[in-house]
């Protein structure tokens, strides 16, 4: 499902320019308003910056629920110069640490995605109304998002929603006493390496599965969902099928020490002859 979240939308788009010719940051206003994106197992916000042809695209998603996102930063037209990326909320110049960034190439995107962003309540009190990123496309570049309360409250309630359907209530998660542990990793990692499809073996396809399993209080897998190669969906239903089967966790504790259903994580990297786990 995907909504519009109405708010301003800047008049003045600056003209293409040449990226790397510029020393002050390229300043953009959006071109659209923030669309909010409901998907299986994770909640995505999209706006475009700048003028059509020349416009950066910014993707905040979340798989979880709390103050951190990833984002996607990218350009059909422009091209990347990824050096150490450096991200900022404006006013105040509040630096923002990084988990990690990686290259984004396809046919239709280049740029990068960023992982660990604070994009939750602490972010709101500081009433930031620009994104500023160094280090993507040669220069900095400043993205006027105005007032990002909105989208975070939208974020947020999309996540509540989506645990909510899953039966976990994300109140309680804020104060778990323990988190699920898995009693059986290496069984667990065995079983959804052997599910690697003969099928895709047979093509040589190889793929990637990041999986979202809800943990019931009985420490028993009551959901599996996650995404894979979109045309090669075998990869995610068998790995969830194994992780069904054959998971077994210490179910996580609330504040007074009660079972309680919480979730899990993990990804498979499919290669053909070299199959990971995280």
């Amino acid at each position: 499902m995907r909504y519009l979240l109405s708010g301003f939308v800047g008049s003045m788009l600056l003209a293409p320019v040449s990226v790397a010719a510029q020393e002050d940051p390229l300043e953009l206003e959006p071109s659209s308003d923030w669309q909010l994106e409901y998907a299986p197992d994770a909640c995505f916000l999209v706006r475009t910056f700048g003028r059509e042809g020349s416009d950066i695209i910014l993707r905040i998603s979340k798989k979880r629920f709390g103050p951190m996102a990833q984002l996607t930063l990218g350009s059909e037209a422009l091209v990347p110069d990824v050096g150490e990326v450096a991200l900022l909320y404006l006013p105040g110049e509040q630096s923002v640490p990084l988990d990690g960034v990686a290259p984004v190439e396809s046919r239709n995107l280049n740029g990068v995605v960023i992982s660990g962003v604070p994009f939750g309540e602490e972010v709101g009190l500081e009433r930031p109304d620009r994104m500023q990123f160094a280090n993507v496309f040669g220069q900095k570049l400043t993205l006027h998002t105005g007032n990002l309360r909105p989208a975070i409250n939208a974020m947020d309630t999309c996540m509540e929603d989506l645990y909510r359907e899953w039966g976990v209530d994300p109140v309680v998660q804020l104060s778990l006493s323990r988190f699920a542990r898995r009693e059986n990793p290496e069984e667990i990692f065995r079983a959804v390496l052997q599910a690697y499809p003969m099928a895709m073996v047979r093509r040589g396809v190889e793929g990637d599965v990041n999986m979202t399993v809800v943990v019931g209080p009985d420490g028993r897998v009551a959901h599996c969902t996650g995404d894979g190669p979109p045309q090669y969906p075998q990869f995610l239903e068998a790995a969830c099928k194994e992780m069904t089967e054959h998971a077994r966790y210490e179910p996580a504790l609330d504040a007074e020490g009660n079972p309680v259903a919480t979730l899990d994580t993990m990804t498979t990297v499919y290669r053909l002859g070299n199959t990971q786990r995280r």
